[in-house]
């Protein structure tokens, strides 16, 4: 995983967990 800026998403483990808007989080894509 890396830090990397989504739109409207939000990832953990691969999968879609969730939405926060524009955020920077640590996902493993």
């Amino acid at each position: 995983g890396e830090n990397r800026c989504e739109l409207l998403s939000l990832y953990r483990d691969g999968e879609l967990v969730g939405r926060s808007g524009s955020r920077c989080e640590k996902n493993n894509l």
